[in-house]
């Protein structure tokens, strides 16, 4: 699929490689992935979804459960999806 490098874009980049905390946050998330990778592959070959949305916890929690993590009862499991989102997505 596209992708549009805009300001807003090159500032993530620039937060998530251009910083020591950034690249640390990167390393650590790639690490995690691996103990999902095999498991959401399958799925979304399953329902035909490009393999690129691996990409989308990397940002979106850093593939960590972070209401489980935090204890806050906001976002939860790896996508992230808060109630409302989840709602606009017919999810439960």
């Amino acid at each position: 699929f596209p992708i549009v490098v805009n300001d807003l874009v090159l500032t993530q980049l620039n937060r998530y490689v251009g910083t020591s905390e950034g690249r640390d946050f990167m390393r650590r998330s790639l690490l995690l992935m691996e103990n999902y990778k095999m498991m959401i592959e399958e799925k979304m070959g399953e329902y035909g979804i490009p393999k690129e949305f691996l990409a989308i916890p990397l940002i979106e929690s850093g593939y960590q459960n972070l209401s489980a993590v935090s204890g806050k009862p906001w976002g939860a499991g790896l996508w992230m999806f808060i109630e409302s989102t989840a709602r606009n997505y017919g999810l439960r």
